[in-house]
């Protein structure tokens, strides 16, 4: 055991160190990259989700308040009619005088005609007003819900730190050869049975060398004819 088997430049090793550790190097600069990127997309997509429910709050305010305003104004416009024939009913004979009206009436100018028309166009700015609410809100809703989706994950950074720990261990192996001085030992007593590297070359970082264990005994097969048998012993 420890036999030498062959040994490499110590110059290619440090110049094939110096080249995994640029590329480790670049692999930390694009997963630090990849995180602050991350980071920000998150960032300004949790202030797009903040400002798109500010909106449909803003939104759901200034139309609940023109529905509450247009539904005030057609039952101030209901009552003022059904005042007015209320009070154009008469005591004696219980019918109606919508040509005179009493003083007692919201306005003696108007005549029934223009009190229902009154509360016709109150109708209308009313439905009008809850129409355009809902509109209003189903955008503001659809901006909402965009915002709040998300988007895909992104798995870059988990495949750059995979690569990262395998030029770790291709490094680490670089360093331990380093340590020996580029000298390549066999592991335990056996027989070359082949050689997989030629001097010169760029080892391939596989089996350059495989030996046969010699350390549990060896044995041999001899396949003879027939006519031959005569001289086994």
């Amino acid at each position: 055991a420890g036999q030498l088997l062959f040994e490499v430049d110590l110059q290619d090793l440090m110049e094939k160190m110096k080249e995994k550790q640029q590329e480790l190097y670049s692999l930390d600069l694009q997963i630090q990259g990849a995180a602050e990127s991350a980071a920000f997309s998150e960032k300004s997509r949790q202030l797009i989700l903040s400002q798109a429910q500010e909106d449909y709050n803003r939104t759901a305010a200034r139309e609940n308040a023109a529905v509450d305003g247009a539904q005030a104004e057609l039952r101030q416009a209901q009552e003022a009619y059904q005042n007015f024939i209320a009070d154009a009913v008469q005591p004696d004979s219980g019918s109606l005088n919508l040509d005179q009206p009493e003083s007692n009436q919201p306005d003696s100018n108007q005549t029934a005609e223009e009190l229902l028309a009154a509360v016709q166009e109150k109708q209308a700015a009313y439905d009008q007003a809850v129409q355009a609410r809902d509109e209003s809100l189903y955008q503001a809703q659809k901006t909402l819900d965009s915002a709040n989706l998300g988007e895909a994950k992104d798995y870059s950074v988990e495949q750059s730190r995979i690569t990262r720990g395998q030029k770790e261990e291709e490094i680490a192996r670089l360093q331990a050869l380093m340590d020996v001085q580029g000298r390549v030992t066999a592991p335990s007593k056996g027989m070359v049975t082949e050689v997989g590297v030629k001097a010169g070359s760029t080892t391939s970082g596989g089996g350059d060398i495989l030996l046969s264990d010699l350390s549990g005994g060896a044995s041999l097969t001899v396949t003879f004819s027939e006519d031959m048998r005569k001289y086994i012993r």
